[in-house]
């Protein structure tokens, strides 16, 4: 099962360093407050998801890139709503 959620917020990670890839673009690890609101079938969001799972707000920790021109990259729901699909890892944390 693919969950999907919308960002809620963005915070930057505590004691996160910045890096610098090959193309001299810089990262910076953050959380991403995500709230879960459905599922992917057949590539397509379905809002129903068992009542255990609906709303609830998982943490996603992501690198961002921080060099100019990436400022999409720190949009949340308060901007427009912004979809997130949860690998199949993620997912398996949710279960416990």
């Amino acid at each position: 099962m693919e969950l999907v959620g919308e960002i809620v917020e963005i915070e930057e990670a505590e004691k996160t360093e910045e890096k610098m890839d090959e193309n001299g673009l810089r990262w910076r690890k953050y959380l991403r407050r995500i709230r879960l609101i459905g599922q992917r079938k057949n590539n397509k969001v379905v809002r129903e998801l068992p009542e255990n799972l609906m709303g609830k707000i998982v943490d996603q920790q992501v690198w961002l890139c921080v060099s100019e021109g990436y400022e999409w990259h720190f949009i949340d729901s308060r901007t427009r709503p912004i979809l997130i699909t949860l690998d199949e890892k993620e997912v398996e944390v949710l279960k416990g």
